[in-house]
């Protein structure tokens, strides 16, 4: 059971580092950014983009402001 739950960790904490990265490059964000949409704090924001896993929360919010935006990008090349 560790062995899956360790994967799990390891698969949230990919992705999380994925969405930050998404952010940054894709939609010119800076950590400050990042932490008013999320409401994470900056130096947490730094830590999981180190080497800090995250939270689920801290996951969750990333991963609905990344797609959102993505949405967002997407209506507006449609138009």
């Amino acid at each position: 059971m560790d062995n899956k739950d360790n994967k799990d960790k390891s698969r949230i904490r990919t992705r999380t580092k994925r969405y930050i990265k998404q952010l940054i490059h894709n939609f010119r964000f800076t950590y400050e950014d990042m932490s008013k949409s999320s409401g994470i704090e900056i130096n947490r924001l730094k830590a999981i983009n180190k080497k800090e896993q995250p939270t689920f929360e801290e996951y969750i919010t990333l991963k609905k402001i990344a797609i959102e935006l993505s949405d967002e990008r997407g209506q507006d090349s449609a138009d």
